[in-house]
């Protein structure tokens, strides 16, 4: 499904290749994977909780492919054991106006077919960008709700289960970029506090059942929890940042936080 992130366990590297199928995908000519003559393998996946919160989730890979395509991998990967769907309204990659929430979409009409509670659904609103305007949550105050309302109707469902603010609304330099210049700075963002605000009504309405943050920083880390404590909120459960062994600022600077 096109740019949803659905990570399987590290056994996945080890799964054989059914009969006629095609388990290393690639962009547009991805195949779907055939179930039809081949046994469910055994994963032995391991389940993680998210946080504080008890959702129980495993883990998963994404790729881009047709609906078609979209809904025989959902449906492989469920068999196996896989139970976290994480999209985003931005997705798939790379963005554009005419496929912006295509593998929602595609999550939504496989998921209604599911039993709901079955599948843990994580979705992604995003921050502020020049290069983006046209995503509807650029488009509206307070983005975050407008950016679920419209998650909600492409996934048909009445909630998210994990819902992340994909980076942040305010400047913050990101995606390869590491000097912070304060001339970047706008007055236009939306305050941290209106943003929680935001996510506190999506829960009280049950819309959303839990949030995160993704691609932030030490700071903003801090101000979301401090935020969720004064408004009475939740705080955040999650933080999607990149980590690899390469990138490793997560050990040295937001374990603290």
């Amino acid at each position: 499904m096109p740019g949803a992130v659905l990570r399987l366990a590290k056994q996945f590297k080890s799964l054989r290749r059914p009969p006629g199928s095609a388990c290393r995908v690639q962009g547009r000519h991805a195949r779907a994977l055939s179930t039809a003559h081949a046994d469910v393998p055994s994963l032995d996946l391991k389940y993680a909780k998210l946080g504080s919160s008890d959702l129980s989730v495993s883990e998963t890979f994404g790729e881009q492919n047709t609906e078609k395509e979209a809904h025989a991998q959902l449906s492989f990967a469920r068999d196996a054991g896989v139970n976290f769907l994480d999209t985003a309204e931005l997705y798939p990659v790379a963005p554009r106006p005419e496929t912006q929430g295509l593998t929602s979409t595609y999550i939504g009409t496989w998921l209604k077919h599911q039993q709901r509670d079955k599948v843990v659904v994580g979705s992604k609103v995003a921050g502020r960008s020049v290069g983006l305007d046209w995503i509807p949550a650029n488009r509206s105050v307070p983005r975050g709700k407008a950016a679920v309302e419209a998650e909600l109707r492409r996934l048909q469902t009445d909630y998210i289960d994990l819902l992340q603010i994909h980076w942040p609304d305010r400047y913050v330099p990101l995606f390869g970029r590491s000097q912070y210049l304060v001339e970047n700075e706008g007055a236009d963002s939306v305050p941290v506090q209106e943003q929680v605000a935001a996510i506190r009504e999506l829960i009280e309405e049950g819309k959303v059942r839990h949030w995160g943050l993704s691609n932030e920083t030490t700071f903003g880390v801090v101000k979301f929890c401090a935020a969720a404590d004064a408004l009475g909120a939740p705080r955040p459960i999650t933080i999607q940042n990149s980590f690899s062994m390469v990138h490793r600022s997560f050990e040295s600077d937001l374990a603290e936080a």
